[in-house]
């Protein structure tokens, strides 16, 4: 049987916002902040499994399991 999947952690930055999952996959939704205002989503594949994530202003820095940070 699969686990269940639920969100762990939570981060936002003006008109996005990311989710990091169990399963360590990171999520991000939102409004681009440009003239056309488009919405728009992503999933991130890091090398690793997130644990923690911060929202930046036009980045996103991940923290991973190992202690490992990526921008």
């Amino acid at each position: 049987m699969k686990k269940p999947k639920y969100v762990t952690h939570v981060a936002v930055c003006r008109s996005r916002s990311l989710a990091v999952m169990n399963d360590g996959e990171v999520y991000e939704w939102g409004y681009l902040d440009n003239d056309e205002a488009k919405q728009f989503e992503a999933v991130y594949r890091v090398p690793g499994k997130c644990v923690k994530v911060q929202a930046g202003l036009t980045f996103n820095v991940f923290l991973l399991k190992t202690g490992e940070v990526w921008l």
